[in-house]
């Protein structure tokens, strides 16, 4: 009667000894999709937010700031074009409509 296989890695041995087998993984985590942003992922990265729910849901926290500074960047922005830079000696006051 043969053995029942183990799972894991199988690794060679000389003939006549029995396969040794090795967890293929030594260290697993449980994913909880309940997490916060509070609880930092270890080691993980972006991979995180690979998860469309988990994405979307950060997405919806940080839009209405992202959308209130693109704003002010623009608004200023433009104050810097049209009113506080300098005139050109050659096309006067012209030359602004570069900038936009």
């Amino acid at each position: 009667m043969l053995p029942a296989k183990k799972k894991g890695k199988a690794t060679g041995t000389a003939p006549g000894r029995p396969l040794q087998t090795f967890p293929i993984c030594a260290y697993t985590q449980s994913v909880d999709a309940t997490r916060t942003l509070a609880e930092p992922s270890k080691g993980r990265g972006l991979h995180r937010f690979a998860n469309p729910g988990r994405f979307l849901r950060i997405a919806a926290r940080v839009q209405p700031f992202l959308t209130w500074g693109g704003l002010l960047l623009i608004a200023a922005g433009l104050l810097g074009a049209l009113v506080l830079s300098p005139a050109d000696w050659q096309q006067g006051e012209t030359v602004r409509i570069m900038y936009v």
